[in-house]
């Protein structure tokens, strides 16, 4: 396999600070409601992941950090 590096670009950082958020919001609220709505927002967020990030053999730190969380 081979490893690559792509360039960061604005919406990789946006996906990455979004998801952050996303992550910081579900581990704070306990309202089913709201979680609901957070996993939905999480599979878009992972949809999005996938259309701006170009592989998953990249070897950008937002690419590992994204893609764990």
């Amino acid at each position: 396999m081979k490893n690559s590096y792509y360039p960061t670009t604005t919406p990789k950082i946006v996906v990455f600070v979004v998801t952050i958020l996303l992550f910081i919001w579900t581990i704070i609220d306990s309202n089913l409601i709201h979680l609901g709505g957070l996993a939905f927002a999480s599979l878009v967020m992972l949809m999005f992941h996938f259309h701006f990030y170009e592989s998953t053999s990249d070897k950008n730190i937002f690419n590992k950090i994204d893609f764990i969380l």
